[in-house]
C-alpha cells in the first residue's frame, strides 16, 4: 500500500511538472507598462469586447484588452489566448475592428492613423497580439519573448 501512494504521489508531481501554466496575460502587461513607461491604458471588461471587437467568447480563454482614455489617441495593446484552433477566428475579428479604426482614423488624425498604420502583430500558437502606438516593436518584441519562454 505504501509503494502503491509513492508511486501516484510520483506520478501526480511528473504530471504537474508537464503541463505548462498559461501565461498571466494581465500580469505580462502590467509589468511591461512599468518596465517600458507606456502610455496610461484602461483595461476593458469582457462585455466592451464582445461590443467592440464583435468576439464570441466561447472562442478566447483569457483576454486583456488596454484603449487609451480619451478618443483622440490609437494607442491600443491587444492580448489574446484563444480556445484551442480558434486563433485565426479571434485574429479575423479583431482585422475587421483594425480596418474599421483605420477608415475613421485616416480622415480624423493623420498622426494618429499613421500609428495604427503601423501596428504590430504577433501569432504564436493560440496567442495572438496586436500593440498600437510608438513603442509597438518594442513590446511585440517582449512578448514574444514571454510566449516562447
Amino acid at each position: 500500500m505504501k509503494r502503491l501512494w509513492i508511486c501516484f504521489t510520483i506520478l501526480i508531481l511528473l504530471v504537474g511538472c508537464a503541463s505548462t501554466p498559461a501565461v498571466d496575460l494581465k500580469g505580462v502587461y502590467e509589468r511591461l507598462s512599468k518596465e517600458m513607461d507606456l502610455p496610461k491604458l484602461v483595461e476593458i471588461d469582457q462585455k466592451a469586447a464582445e461590443l467592440v471587437y464583435e468576439f464570441d467568447m466561447k472562442t478566447i480563454k483569457q483576454f486583456a484588452i488596454y484603449r487609451p482614455l480619451t478618443n483622440v489617441q490609437v494607442d491600443e495593446v491587444i492580448l489574446i489566448e484563444a480556445q484551442k484552433d480558434q486563433v485565426l477566428a479571434v485574429k479575423e475579428k479583431v482585422d475587421q475592428y483594425l480596418q474599421m479604426s483605420e477608415e475613421y482614423w485616416k480622415d480624423f488624425l493623420p498622426s494618429q492613423y499613421e500609428l495604427l498604420k503601423d501596428r504590430k502583430e504577433l501569432l504564436i500558437q493560440d496567442y495572438y497580439c496586436v500593440v498600437i502606438g510608438k513603442k509597438a516593436q518594442e513590446v511585440i518584441d517582449a512578448l514574444e519573448k514571454e510566449l516562447r519562454a
